[in-house]
């Protein structure tokens, strides 16, 4: 078998650099769109991350509403109890009323 002439090389050589050129074009084409897709996808995020609240800050509010209802439920039993009082107090305050009267009327 013979040699490959210095011209086959250079060719054989030339050709490969311009194929690994166009390879890297590729690539980098490639490589751009891929790019651009995660700036869209970055910026969807962005946008999804600005709508909703972080967990931190849904789990502070949230113990302070429990808190806050807590409270609230306090407040009510305690006016339920003093309503309860007021209640039997009236009621006592009518009774010796009407018994005060019921006496000055038949005494």
């Amino acid at each position: 078998m013979s040699e490959p002439s210095d011209s086959h090389i250079r060719e054989v050589m030339g050709l490969e650099f311009k194929l690994r050129d166009k390879a890297l074009e590729l690539q980098a084409a490639e490589n751009e769109r891929r790019l651009s897709a995660l700036n869209g996808e970055a910026e969807r995020l962005r946008k999804m991350q600005a709508e909703y609240v972080p967990r931190e800050t849904y789990y502070s509010e949230r113990n302070k509403t429990t808190a806050d209802i807590d409270d609230l439920k306090a407040w009510k039993n305690n006016m339920v109890g003093r309503q309860a009082i007021i209640s039997v107090l009236t009621a006592t305050i009518i009774s010796v009323l009407l018994w005060l009267i019921g006496r000055h009327i038949n005494p």
